[in-house]
């Protein structure tokens, strides 16, 4: 009987000590998974932050452009208009576009991020 109980002890302790073992390998298991899968979303949103930034850095130099290209037509067309009122529409109209285009875009890039 003692012999029966001695074999009964040790099987239960390798058992559990088997069970310990495989649980603590799945905990580490799963944290790694879950480590690697937080470090691949932070890249990924960094990855997808820069494209935003160059998008925005884009779309500034583009606006930026546009309003000097305007700017110079505008001088162009006051300089060479007779009319006073004439250049003054033209001048409104075109502050409005470009105030109208700056927000849309704008508001796109904070959709956008």
């Amino acid at each position: 009987r003692r012999v029966v109980v001695v074999v009964v002890v040790v099987v239960v302790v390798v058992v559990v000590v088997v069970v310990v073992v495989v649980v603590v390998v799945v905990v580490i298991v799963v944290v790694v998974i879950i480590v690697v899968v937080v470090v691949i979303v932070v890249v990924v949103v960094k990855a997808v932050v820069v494209v935003v930034g160059v998008v925005v850095v884009v779309v500034v130099v583009v606006v930026v452009g546009v309003v000097v290209g305007v700017v110079k037509v505008v001088v162009v067309v006051v300089s060479k208009s007779r009319s006073r009122a004439a250049a003054v529409v033209v001048v409104v109209v075109v502050v409005v576009v470009v105030v109208v285009v700056v927000v849309v875009v704008v508001v796109v890039v904070v959709v956008v991020e």
